[in-house]
Protein backbone atom coordinates (compact mmCIF):
# COMPACT_ATOMS: atom_id res chain seq x y z
CA UNK A 1 0.00 0.00 0.00
CA UNK A 2 2.81 2.57 0.46
CA UNK A 3 4.91 1.23 -2.63
CA UNK A 4 0.95 2.51 -4.44
CA UNK A 5 1.13 5.88 -2.47
CA UNK A 6 4.70 6.81 -2.91
CA UNK A 7 5.10 5.71 -7.05
CA UNK A 8 3.16 8.96 -7.98
CA UNK A 9 5.20 10.71 -6.65
CA UNK A 10 8.38 9.09 -7.60
CA UNK A 11 7.75 8.96 -11.22
CA UNK A 12 7.26 12.79 -11.37
CA UNK A 13 10.42 13.17 -9.57
CA UNK A 14 12.21 10.88 -12.23
CA UNK A 15 10.79 13.13 -14.78
CA UNK A 16 11.62 16.73 -13.22
CA UNK A 17 15.12 15.26 -13.09
CA UNK A 18 15.58 15.97 -9.23
CA UNK A 19 17.31 13.52 -6.18
CA UNK A 20 14.76 13.74 -3.51
CA UNK A 21 14.39 12.72 0.12
CA UNK A 22 11.27 12.53 1.83
CA UNK A 23 9.73 10.98 5.14
CA UNK A 24 6.70 10.53 6.89
CA UNK A 25 5.60 9.00 10.21
CA UNK A 26 1.53 8.12 9.99
CA UNK A 27 -0.51 8.41 13.15
CA UNK A 28 -2.97 6.53 11.33
CA UNK A 29 -2.71 2.94 9.48
CA UNK A 30 -1.42 3.36 5.97
CA UNK A 31 -5.17 1.77 4.36
CA UNK A 32 -6.81 5.00 5.97
CA UNK A 33 -4.32 7.45 4.01
CA UNK A 34 -6.43 9.15 0.92
CA UNK A 35 -4.62 7.84 -2.39
CA UNK A 36 -3.10 11.60 -3.34
CA UNK A 37 -2.30 12.65 0.42
CA UNK A 38 1.93 12.15 -0.65
CA UNK A 39 1.10 13.56 -4.32
CA UNK A 40 -0.42 16.72 -2.17
CA UNK A 41 2.65 17.25 -0.37
CA UNK A 42 4.76 17.25 -3.28
CA UNK A 43 2.87 19.39 -5.39
CA UNK A 44 2.64 22.11 -2.43
CA UNK A 45 6.42 21.65 -2.43
CA UNK A 46 7.49 22.24 -6.17
CA UNK A 47 5.01 25.24 -5.58
CA UNK A 48 6.25 26.76 -2.64
CA UNK A 49 10.05 26.62 -4.91
CA UNK A 50 11.32 25.78 -1.20
CA UNK A 51 14.29 23.63 -0.63
CA UNK A 52 12.06 21.36 1.85
CA UNK A 53 8.47 20.88 2.90
CA UNK A 54 8.05 20.24 6.66
CA UNK A 55 4.46 19.36 7.73
CA UNK A 56 2.41 18.02 10.35
CA UNK A 57 -1.00 17.44 10.51
CA UNK A 58 -3.79 14.81 11.62
CA UNK A 59 -2.46 12.27 9.20
CA UNK A 60 0.96 12.23 10.69
CA UNK A 61 4.06 14.45 9.76
CA UNK A 62 6.31 14.05 7.51
CA UNK A 63 9.33 16.22 5.17
CA UNK A 64 10.50 16.52 1.55
CA UNK A 65 13.17 18.53 -0.26
CA UNK A 66 16.09 18.49 -2.32
CA UNK A 67 18.74 15.54 -1.61
CA UNK A 68 22.70 16.03 -1.19
CA UNK A 69 24.29 14.05 -3.42
CA UNK A 70 27.54 14.70 -2.54
CA UNK A 71 28.25 11.95 0.21
CA UNK A 72 27.21 9.16 -2.39
CA UNK A 73 29.10 10.42 -5.35
CA UNK A 74 32.21 11.70 -3.52
CA UNK A 75 32.74 7.66 -2.39
CA UNK A 76 32.00 6.53 -5.67
CA UNK A 77 35.32 8.40 -7.05
CA UNK A 78 36.98 5.67 -4.89
CA UNK A 79 34.25 2.76 -4.13
CA UNK A 80 31.35 0.94 -5.64
CA UNK A 81 28.21 1.02 -3.06
CA UNK A 82 25.73 -1.84 -2.87
CA UNK A 83 22.73 -0.74 -4.62
CA UNK A 84 20.51 -1.78 -1.97
CA UNK A 85 21.64 -1.47 2.06
CA UNK A 86 22.26 0.61 5.27
CA UNK A 87 25.45 2.46 3.18
CA UNK A 88 23.40 3.57 0.71
CA UNK A 89 20.39 4.37 2.47
CA UNK A 90 23.26 6.46 4.92
CA UNK A 91 24.91 8.54 1.96
CA UNK A 92 21.87 9.77 0.80
CA UNK A 93 19.24 9.99 3.99
CA UNK A 94 22.89 11.56 5.96
CA UNK A 95 21.43 9.63 9.17
CA UNK A 96 21.73 6.01 9.62
CA UNK A 97 18.42 4.15 10.76
CA UNK A 98 17.99 0.61 12.66
CA UNK A 99 15.46 -1.20 10.59
CA UNK A 100 13.97 1.76 9.01
CA UNK A 101 11.58 1.38 5.65
CA UNK A 102 12.87 2.73 2.60
CA UNK A 103 11.48 3.11 -0.78
CA UNK A 104 14.40 3.83 -3.70
CA UNK A 105 14.92 5.06 -6.74
CA UNK A 106 18.05 5.32 -8.33
CA UNK A 107 19.55 6.38 -11.89
CA UNK A 108 22.50 4.55 -12.10
CA UNK A 109 25.46 1.98 -13.73
CA UNK A 110 25.70 -1.34 -12.79
CA UNK A 111 29.51 -2.16 -11.31
CA UNK A 112 30.46 -5.44 -13.10
CA UNK A 113 29.12 -7.40 -9.74
CA UNK A 114 25.24 -5.93 -10.18
CA UNK A 115 25.13 -5.97 -6.52
CA UNK A 116 27.20 -2.61 -6.61
CA UNK A 117 26.75 0.63 -8.52
CA UNK A 118 29.64 2.58 -10.01
CA UNK A 119 27.58 5.73 -11.22
CA UNK A 120 24.57 7.45 -9.98
CA UNK A 121 23.22 10.83 -11.12
CA UNK A 122 19.69 10.85 -9.55
CA UNK A 123 17.99 9.27 -6.65
CA UNK A 124 15.00 9.10 -4.89
CA UNK A 125 14.51 7.93 -1.65
CA UNK A 126 11.56 7.69 0.56
CA UNK A 127 11.42 7.02 4.62
CA UNK A 128 8.61 5.92 6.25
CA UNK A 129 6.82 4.26 9.06
CA UNK A 130 2.97 3.79 11.06
CA UNK A 131 2.92 4.69 14.81
CA UNK A 132 -0.63 4.57 14.77
CA UNK A 133 -1.48 1.90 18.07
CA UNK A 134 -4.06 -0.21 15.96
CA UNK A 135 -0.76 -0.72 13.23
CA UNK A 136 1.40 -0.81 16.15
CA UNK A 137 -1.04 -3.42 18.04
CA UNK A 138 -1.05 -5.39 14.56
CA UNK A 139 2.48 -5.85 14.39
CA UNK A 140 3.21 -7.07 17.91
CA UNK A 141 1.45 -10.62 17.11
CA UNK A 142 0.20 -12.59 19.90
CA UNK A 143 2.42 -15.92 20.01
CA UNK A 144 -0.39 -18.02 21.66
CA UNK A 145 -0.52 -20.60 18.48
CA UNK A 146 2.61 -21.12 17.96
CA UNK A 147 2.84 -21.53 22.15
CA UNK A 148 0.02 -24.15 21.62
CA UNK A 149 1.72 -26.34 18.81
CA UNK A 150 4.33 -26.09 20.19
CA UNK A 151 2.95 -27.43 23.87
CA UNK A 152 1.27 -30.28 22.18
CA UNK A 153 4.48 -31.96 21.19
CA UNK A 154 6.04 -32.01 24.59
CA UNK A 155 5.31 -35.51 25.93
CA UNK A 156 3.39 -36.66 28.65
CA UNK A 157 5.48 -37.97 31.30
CA UNK A 158 8.83 -35.76 31.81
CA UNK A 159 8.72 -31.38 31.91
CA UNK A 160 8.70 -29.80 28.73
CA UNK A 161 10.05 -26.62 27.99
CA UNK A 162 9.21 -24.80 24.68
CA UNK A 163 11.50 -22.28 22.80
CA UNK A 164 9.49 -19.55 20.52
CA UNK A 165 12.05 -17.76 18.26
CA UNK A 166 11.26 -15.00 16.23
CA UNK A 167 12.22 -11.49 14.14
CA UNK A 168 12.14 -8.61 16.14
CA UNK A 169 12.49 -6.34 13.15
CA UNK A 170 10.17 -3.48 14.66
CA UNK A 171 10.33 -0.30 16.83
CA UNK A 172 10.62 -0.31 20.48
CA UNK A 173 6.67 0.89 20.49
CA UNK A 174 6.06 -2.79 18.81
CA UNK A 175 9.06 -4.80 20.71
CA UNK A 176 7.74 -3.19 24.40
CA UNK A 177 3.85 -4.12 23.58
CA UNK A 178 4.91 -7.93 21.91
CA UNK A 179 6.65 -8.53 25.82
CA UNK A 180 3.55 -7.48 27.58
CA UNK A 181 1.40 -9.77 25.31
CA UNK A 182 3.42 -12.53 25.82
CA UNK A 183 3.41 -12.25 29.81
CA UNK A 184 -0.54 -12.05 29.85
CA UNK A 185 -0.44 -14.86 27.05
CA UNK A 186 1.74 -16.90 29.67
CA UNK A 187 -0.65 -15.62 32.02
CA UNK A 188 -3.59 -17.41 30.99
CA UNK A 189 -2.16 -20.26 29.15
CA UNK A 190 -3.70 -23.59 29.63
CA UNK A 191 -0.96 -26.62 28.64
CA UNK A 192 -3.62 -29.10 29.74
CA UNK A 193 -2.20 -32.70 30.54
CA UNK A 194 1.55 -31.66 29.23
CA UNK A 195 3.65 -30.55 31.94
CA UNK A 196 5.10 -27.22 30.28
CA UNK A 197 7.86 -26.39 32.67
CA UNK A 198 9.42 -23.24 31.06
CA UNK A 199 8.57 -21.00 28.24
CA UNK A 200 12.00 -19.31 26.48
CA UNK A 201 11.09 -16.25 23.65
CA UNK A 202 13.45 -15.42 21.31
CA UNK A 203 13.61 -11.91 20.09
CA UNK A 204 16.42 -12.49 17.25
CA UNK A 205 17.81 -9.20 15.70
CA UNK A 206 19.93 -9.67 12.52
CA UNK A 207 21.58 -5.94 11.56
CA UNK A 208 24.06 -4.83 8.79
CA UNK A 209 25.57 -1.61 10.61
CA UNK A 210 28.17 0.70 8.82
CA UNK A 211 31.01 0.18 10.72
CA UNK A 212 30.82 -4.29 10.40
CA UNK A 213 29.30 -6.79 8.05
CA UNK A 214 27.19 -7.76 10.18
CA UNK A 215 25.66 -8.04 14.21
CA UNK A 216 23.14 -9.68 15.96
CA UNK A 217 21.14 -9.00 19.09
CA UNK A 218 18.96 -11.45 20.74
CA UNK A 219 16.35 -11.12 24.07
CA UNK A 220 15.51 -13.88 25.40
CA UNK A 221 12.35 -13.50 27.69
CA UNK A 222 11.78 -16.90 29.73
CA UNK A 223 8.82 -17.17 31.67
CA UNK A 224 8.69 -19.92 34.64
CA UNK A 225 5.17 -21.88 33.77
CA UNK A 226 5.43 -24.37 36.93
CA UNK A 227 6.84 -24.19 40.37
CA UNK A 228 8.21 -27.46 40.84
CA UNK A 229 10.57 -27.41 38.09
CA UNK A 230 14.53 -25.21 38.28
CA UNK A 231 15.41 -23.38 35.36
CA UNK A 232 17.14 -26.24 32.87
CA UNK A 233 19.67 -24.34 31.26
CA UNK A 234 22.37 -21.67 32.20
CA UNK A 235 22.53 -20.08 28.65
CA UNK A 236 19.63 -18.58 27.68
CA UNK A 237 20.24 -17.69 23.93
CA UNK A 238 20.02 -19.68 20.52
CA UNK A 239 22.05 -17.74 18.65
CA UNK A 240 24.48 -15.82 20.92
CA UNK A 241 27.39 -18.28 22.24
CA UNK A 242 27.98 -18.62 25.99
CA UNK A 243 31.31 -17.20 25.25
CA UNK A 244 29.85 -13.55 24.09
CA UNK A 245 29.56 -10.83 26.79
CA UNK A 246 25.65 -10.34 27.64
CA UNK A 247 23.85 -7.97 30.11
CA UNK A 248 20.53 -7.93 31.65
CA UNK A 249 17.23 -6.17 30.02
CA UNK A 250 15.91 -6.07 26.32
CA UNK A 251 17.65 -4.75 23.54
CA UNK A 252 15.31 -2.01 22.75
CA UNK A 253 15.96 -0.52 25.75
CA UNK A 254 19.00 1.26 24.30
CA UNK A 255 17.40 2.99 21.40
CA UNK A 256 17.57 -0.03 19.05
Amino acid sequence: MMRELWKPCSEKIAKLGLSVYGSMSFDVEIKAVPPNYLMDKLDEWIQTQLPNLFWKDELGSGSIGLMDMEPLQSLLKTDSVMVSGTKIQTLLSGTYRRFANYIQTLSMKFAGNPRYLDECDQAILFRWESASHTAINKKARSILKRLADATAQLPEDRAGVVHIGFEALENSEVEHLRYKKIIETAATFDPKDKPLSYLYCHYLVPESPLDECWAYDETTQWIKMSETVPMPIKNCFLVIPESEDTREGVHWSMGA
